[in-house]
């Protein structure tokens, strides 16, 4: 199975109108690679469009899909994760435009079980310019201890 062929709703706990991720485009052992299209009905859109900063969270879901399939290849399912923090993040534009599509990219840096880290980027897909970067923090508390809060 390719990870082009799994819905996002699969690989995702996440629904609608805060699942962001519009589809995954590739998987490697230690990354993953997605794209989101900016969309006038996206909740944080202004008449600017969708600030920057939102890409942390396109980020995050990244993580989610990279960790999703992981699971989902051991016949296990998504299961909840939390953004602890990013030690950096680098931004080079203001607002994402309605109509322009992002890809979006996770690669595991360190692995700590519960606690993991990832180097991540949001790019425009037409232009291949990079718009903004990040060291994202995860916690992912284990399946049985989180059951009550799905």
């Amino acid at each position: 199975m390719n990870i082009r062929d799994v819905a996002v709703e699969r690989l995702l706990i996440h629904k609608p109108p805060i699942l962001m991720i519009d589809r995954a485009v590739s998987h490697a052992t230690d990354g993953v690679t997605c794209e989101v299209e900016i969309r006038p009905d996206n909740i944080f859109c202004t008449d600017a469009g969708v600030p920057a900063f939102v890409a942390v969270e396109f980020m995050a879901q990244a993580i989610g899909v990279f960790d999703g399939w992981h699971r989902i290849q051991h016949n296990g399912v998504p299961r909840i994760g939390y953004l602890v923090g990013t030690r950096q993040l680098d931004l080079y534009c203001d607002y994402f435009s309605p109509g322009q599509v992002l890809t979006i990219g996770a690669n595991l840096v360190w692995d700590g079980v519960h606690l993991v880290q990832f180097r991540c980027y949001t790019a425009d897909k037409m232009r291949n310019e990079e718009l903004a970067r990040a060291t994202i923090n995860v916690y992912s508390p284990d399946r049985d201890s989180s059951e009550g809060l799905l």
